[in-house]
């Protein structure tokens, strides 16, 4: 307020700008004095809030030409700003105003015509046209992009641009296209862009506006953007989104495993076996998948086939009627589990049950058609557990060898015997038998290390028949004096028919 006094000459200590007859002040210039009246208009191109206390003092000179032309508004874009009336008419001041003493000027600040607006920033032409300069460049440069911001304002920017500007991470409006075209135009950028984040942000604005029709028809001619969307879809849990998108993709049997692991993952067993039966409705009626489907009605057959025996032996557990739940307590549910695993378990509760009974092992082995090799390492697995080597040894017997009674592995005899140890072997009589079973000299040997001083007498046969006397007489090193094995080997030692290759 105070530089809007000075430039309209209403303080009468300014009459001697009025006055003077000397050139060299700027404002004696009436070109200069204009172009500080554009400055100043410049300037207040804003609404001032002046307060009451504030308000101007009353000149005393009313014959100020300039200050009886002042207009009483402003243009900012076009629009009136309005100043107070108070600013323009001094005289309705009140009368006792006039009397006062003027108020003492405030110090003079610097001399930045912008900052102070002090009368110091106006005292050299070079000033005035340089800040003047400066002012009117940043006011076109503000114009310039307000003016651009405007025009943009309603209408959607390339797809190039709003591309670049999502990989920088910049807000964009999508909302802005709304065709079809436009919106797959957008998409095919994103795709070039080979951003998997861009890529992403285009498909959910696609799957937002579009209906599910049209956008899946659009993901399967985009597999850059349908793989993009499926990776989300997995990553975020949302599996019935997934399944049916792969559905809608041709990818029949990755839906019908995603379905299949969603339906393992029910713990609820009666909630389990009806969505897998679902599954065979659904994705698993594909006929390329028939194979798979059998595999899945398999499982469900098993669960149901777990379900009654699970129940019984818990019973039996708490009650402690059975003595082998006692002997190996049960420490987890069956229902579930492997088929292998679930063998197993019949095979330590239940081996001597008939085949006809659920718990059978025998009854597992027919219905799942488990073959011998499976079948006689699980059964193998849990008599060992529980040393019933009779039993063991009724599995190694030949079937089909009537007359002899012949044992026979289905597996190496090495891998048979690291079984049997693993849990304690049976005695020594036992051991002898099986390990003589063993058809090949040196893996019977080999074997029948395994087992030190409990197997001596198979060792030394073995070594006599390699004809290794420094193995034999090794193994004597190691024998005590007074065994059986001993003297036996000593025997060996000092046959002269021997012939020994070392």
């Amino acid at each position: 307020m105070e530089l809007q006094r000075k430039f309209t000459f209403d303080d009468p200590e300014d009459s001697y700008w009025n006055d003077n007859d000397s050139q060299n002040s700027f404002f004696a210039d009436q070109k200069n004095a204009t172009v500080a009246r554009q400055v100043l208009d410049d300037l207040y191109e804003v609404d001032f809030d002046i307060p009451d206390e504030d308000l101007p003092e009353p000149p005393s000179n009313d014959n100020n030409e300039l200050s009886e032309g002042s207009s009483n508004k402003v243009f900012f874009d076009d629009q009136p700003k309005v100043f107070p009336e108070q600013l323009h008419k001094p005289h309705l001041l009140g009368a006792n105003k006039l009397n006062e003493s003027p108020r003492p000027r405030r110090p003079l600040g610097s001399s930045s015509m912008i900052s102070d607006c002090s009368f110091t920033s106006f005292s050299s032409d070079a000033t005035v046209h340089l800040d003047y300069a400066r002012l009117k460049s940043e006011h076109h440069k503000l114009q310039k992009y307000l003016d651009r911001v405007r025009s943009e304002r309603f209408e959607p920017p390339s797809v190039e641009t709003t591309i670049k500007r999502l990989r920088r991470c910049e807000p964009v409006a999508l909302d802005f296209y709304k065709s079809k075209q436009d919106k797959t135009e957008l998409l095919d950028e994103a795709i070039n862009s080979q951003d998997t984040d861009v890529i992403l942000t285009v498909v959910l604005f696609l799957k937002r506006t579009l209906i599910s029709s049209i956008f899946r028809e659009i993901l399967i001619f985009k597999p850059e953007a349908a793989e993009v969307y499926v990776t989300y879809l997995r990553e975020c849990n949302e599996t019935n989104e997934l399944i049916d998108t792969l559905f809608s993709l041709g990818r029949s049997d990755e839906a019908a495993m995603v379905e299949f692991q969603c339906a393992v993952k029910k713990c609820h067993t009666a909630s389990k076996i009806n969505n897998l039966k679902k599954c065979l409705i659904s994705g698993f009626s594909d006929p390329t998948l028939s194979a798979e489907a059998k595999f899945v009605e398999e499982y469900i057959h098993l669960i149901e086939r777990q379900v009654p025996i699970d129940s019984s032996d818990e019973e039996e557990n708490k009650a402690g009627t059975n003595e082998i739940f006692k002997q190996f307590p049960k420490k987890a549910s069956l229902i579930g589990q492997p088929l292998l695993t679930t063998l197993y378990y019949c095979c330590l509760y239940h081996y001597n049950l008939p085949v006809n009974v659920y718990a059978s092992p025998l009854s597992f082995k027919s219905t799942f058609n488990i073959n011998e090799k499976a079948f006689f390492w699980m059964a193998a697995s849990a008599l060992c557990r529980k040393k019933q080597y009779g039993e063991i040894e009724r599995l190694l017997t030949c079937k089909k060898m009537i007359v002899s009674q012949k044992l026979v592995c289905p597996f190496p005899w090495t891998v048979f015997f690291q079984l049997v140890a693993k849990y304690g072997p049976p005695n020594k009589e036992i051991l002898t038998k099986w390990l003589g079973a063993i058809s090949d000299v040196n893996e019977r040997l080999k074997v029948a290390e395994q087992f030190g001083e409990l197997t001596a007498g198979v060792q030394i046969e073995a070594i006599n028949s390699l004809k290794d006397k420094q193995k034999l007489v090794n193994l004597m090193n190691k024998l005590n004096p007074k065994s059986v094995e001993y003297n036996k080997a000593q025997l060996i030692l000092s046959n002269t028919a021997n012939k020994w290759k070392n």
